[in-house]
């Protein structure tokens, strides 16, 4: 997340976040807050103007599929999950509603 003088970038994984960053705070006065990607914004900049950036979703869903298995930067349980699957598995694993078991 981005907090500027009257702005709020949310950032969303594989979409764009590092160029935002970049951006945002080289050129528009923007300071980042941890965790990067935390989707509560603060209280007192709920009143600035809030936005985030889109990707195609099967895109993303590739390049974090890429990402996660061939990268040791991930590692949180499921990215090991993720490591096991080839990425037609790992399509099919991500489209299971929320409420199923996988």
């Amino acid at each position: 997340m981005i907090i500027g003088p009257d702005y709020v970038f949310i950032s969303t994984p594989k979409c764009a976040t590092h160029t935002m960053y970049d951006v945002l705070q080289k050129d528009f006065g923007g300071k980042r807050l941890k965790p990067y990607h935390r989707r509560e914004v603060p209280d007192e900049h709920k009143d600035k103007f809030r936005f985030t950036a889109v990707r195609n979703p099967y895109s993303r869903a590739v390049c974090m599929w890429w990402i996660m298995t061939n990268s040791k930067f991930y590692s949180e349980p499921y990215h090991k999950t993720v490591r096991r699957k080839n990425l037609i598995n790992y399509l099919n694993w991500v489209r299971v509603p929320s409420n199923q078991v996988r």
